[in-house]
This record gives structure tokens, C-alpha cells and sequence, in this order.
């Protein structure tokens, strides 16, 4: 672990908004070759978090590239994320997920690519699937939304005169409310079916007491009750118990799943293809300088 921990590189590479920072874990030189990067979007890395650190390590030990960035707008990445609207069709980070494959194309010459994210960054993963033309092999959706709206809370059908009064002040003040409604998000829908369309293998995890676990239960309802047995091998569900499939909460059990999963869908697609040529006029891609006026931050 300590051997993938000095091996790391920070890198600066080109997003649709502008520059994107990110640190690069490479696969271990005495493992077995994968032939599969796994990319961790989101706004983990610049915080006081060390779990998308360790799942990095982890499995670079095992054979995987990893890379793991700031979407625009967040740590030193450049851009505005906005709000990241459920009611977006588009806007969870999926491109800054594209740009981030198109880098490890282009100079590290990877060609398969599984993308890990938890909480909003499931959407980027599940909305990058949508722009993808064929290099991702598989996404991991921890614990996203997936409706337009909040929920309530359980057993009340009808919101209360409060409930409504306080929607309406966070309505005039241009802040989402609490509804009942289940309306999936625009961005869920569509990328979803994307992913339907696709042969890319999904694993959708959450913990069983997670706030977004009753989101999802809509979506298992309407959505995954109807799905063939083609897709049903090819997009897990699995709930395990936990307070939270969020980042900070430290669940292991939900994290260590997903790696194992990541393991699994890798044996089952057999031998990797080679990796491919790196093409010269690709993004351009420098290594980020280490200041000694300001360190690089340090993924804890």
C-alpha cells in the first residue's frame, strides 16, 4: 500500500469548463494486468476523507489504473458546478467524467474504463455512460438520487400545512423543498436508458437506512421490476446494512461490495485488450508542479 501511495502522480488535464486536477494511482508493476482504469469523479479528493484513497490503493495493488479528480467548481478544478439540479437533464459532472477518460486515452494508453461514484457523483458516473462511446465497461452507482424532488418523510402521504408553508419560503427564496411526488430526474431517466441501451454493467448499492434508499425504492418498482433477463444480469441491486451510503460515513461493508464487484466484473470479461497506441495530438496533459508556497493538497 505504501509502494502505491509514492507512486501516485498529481495531474492537470483539460475539462470542458477548464483545467481539472487529479491524482493518478498506478496499477501495481507485480500484479496481475487488468487492462481496466477505474475513475473516481467527485469532490472527495480535496476533503478530509481518505475512503476514495484507499479504494484507489487497493485496487492499483490489485492490477487497476486509477485516477480520482475534482468535477469543475470543486478543490482546485476550474469551472462552476451550479447547483446540480435534479430537474437537469444534463450538468452532474458526466463530461468532466469523459474528459478525465479521454486523458487516460491519450497518455497512459488505457482503453477499458470502470467509473466509481457515491451520492450526486453516481449521476456523473451514470450520466458519463449517456456521452460514452464504448470505453466504459462498468459504473458503480453508490447511493444517488434519483427523483426530481426530495421525499417527505415516511408515513405522511399529504404534507402538512408546515411543510407546505416551509416549501413555499424555500420556493420564493430559490431553494429546493421536501415533496412526495415521484418524479424521476430528468438526468436519472435519460441516462438510465442510455445505460439500458448500452452493454455496460452497473452495480446500484445502497444502505438500507441511507436517505436516498427510499428514492431508489421507486426506481426498483417502476424501473428494475420490468427489466428483461438480459439486463437483469447486467445491473446488480444490492442494499446492505448501514446508516449511510455516504462518503464521510465511513461504511465499510457498502464500499468494500463495490470493490469486490469491480474485481469480479473484470474476471468475467476475460483477458484484457491491448492497451491502445497514445495519440499524439490528444489532450494536453502536464504533471501539476509541487509548490513550496502552497503544497499540493493531501488526499486525507
Amino acid at each position: 500500500m505504501l509502494a502505491r501511495a509514492r507512486a501516485e502522480q498529481p495531474v492537470i488535464f483539460p475539462g470542458p469548463s477548464g483545467p481539472l486536477y487529479g491524482i493518478i494511482t498506478p496499477a501495481a508493476p507485480d500484479s496481475p494486468v487488468t487492462g481496466r482504469c477505474v475513475v473516481f469523479p467527485g469532490r472527495p479528493r480535496f476533503r478530509s476523507r481518505r475512503l476514495p484513497v484507499l479504494w484507489a490503493r487497493i485496487l492499483a495493488a490489485d492490477g487497476f489504473t486509477c485516477l480520482r479528480f475534482d468535477i469543475r467548481g470543486h478543490g482546485e478544478s476550474a469551472g462552476s458546478f451550479g447547483s446540480g439540479s435534479r430537474k437537469k437533464s444534463t450538468g452532474f459532472g458526466g463530461e468532466d467524467v469523459i474528459a478525465a477518460i479521454h486523458h487516460m486515452q491519450d497518455t497512459r494508453g488505457e482503453s477499458r474504463f470502470i467509473v466509481f461514484g457515491n451520492c450526486y457523483d453516481a449521476n456523473a458516473a451514470l450520466e458519463a455512460v449517456k456521452i460514452d462511446r464504448g470505453a466504459i465497461d462498468g459504473i458503480v452507482f453508490a447511493g444517488g438520487p434519483v427523483l426530481s424532488e426530495k421525499l417527505g418523510l415516511p408515513g405522511f402521504e399529504q404534507p402538512s400545512w408546515t411543510e407546505k408553508g416551509r416549501k413555499a419560503i424555500l420556493s420564493l427564496l430559490g431553494r429546493p423543498g421536501i415533496s412526495n411526488r415521484t418524479d424521476f430526474s430528468k438526468n436519472f431517466e435519460s441516462a438510465f436508458g442510455a445505460l439500458l441501451q448500452s452493454r455496460v454493467r452497473a452495480l446500484f448499492i445502497y444502505c438500507d437506512d441511507d436517505r436516498f434508499r427510499r428514492e431508489f425504492k421507486v426506481a426498483e418498482d417502476r424501473l428494475f421490476a420490468k427489466l428483461d433477463n438480459d439486463a437483469r444480469q447486467r445491473l446488480q441491486v444490492e442494499i446492505v446494512p448501514g446508516p449511510s451510503s455516504a462518503i464521510d460515513s465511513g461504511e465499510p461493508r457498502l464500499f468494500e461490495r463495490a470493490v469486490s464487484w469491480i474485481r469480479e466484473i473484470s474476471d468475467a470479461d476475460g483477458p484484457p485488450r491491448p492497451k491502445s497506441k497514445l495519440r499524439k495530438h490528444g489532450a494536453q496533459v502536464a504533471l501539476a508542479p509541487r509548490r513550496r508556497n502552497k503544497p499540493w493538497p493531501r488526499p486525507l
